[in-house]
């Protein structure tokens, strides 16, 4: 057709930024916490933040990049679809906030409340958390300067 528009090659350099682009936003396995023995070092003495949907930890790695855990558990949340809906929804939410935690392990957990609310308020709640968390973890990683001090 004369006014249809051309597709893109397959070789042309649009197209492979934009897979580059995409596979960048993965949430690659460097970025998880993968050992019992990582979510026990979040457990044991983190940071928190918490509200009616979620709890989120955190604490300072060795690692030198942010990792995400989820601890969603089938006595919050029974059915299958509704853990991996949160799940999806806070893995996004944590791809598109983690330069804000360099060198921070993060540990989000559900309330059973998530459950029957809306995604765009549990991102509100989840960037809220993550917000809350950045600025405190980020003090801890610099050297010479003290975290806040809280009772």
């Amino acid at each position: 057709m004369p006014g249809a528009p051309k597709a893109v090659p397959v070789s042309s350099p649009v197209r492979a930024n934009k897979a580059r682009d995409i596979s960048d936003r993965r949430f690659h396995r460097t970025a998880r916490l993968l050992s019992a023995a990582d979510y026990q070092r979040v457990f044991d003495g983190p940071r928190r933040s918490a509200d009616r949907w979620f709890t989120v930890l955190a604490v300072n790695n060795q690692v030198g990049r942010a990792r995400l855990g989820l601890a969603i558990s089938k006595k919050q949340a029974r059915r299958a679809v509704d853990r991996n809906r949160l799940k999806r929804l806070i893995r996004e939410s944590f791809r598109c906030q983690r330069e804000q935690f360099d060198g921070t392990d993060l540990v989000v957990m559900a309330r059973s409340a998530a459950l029957s609310i809306n995604n765009a308020k549990l991102r509100e709640s989840l960037e809220r958390h993550f917000s809350k968390l950045a600025g405190p973890m980020r003090a801890q990683s610099i050297p010479g300067k003290l975290p806040p001090f809280s009772l």
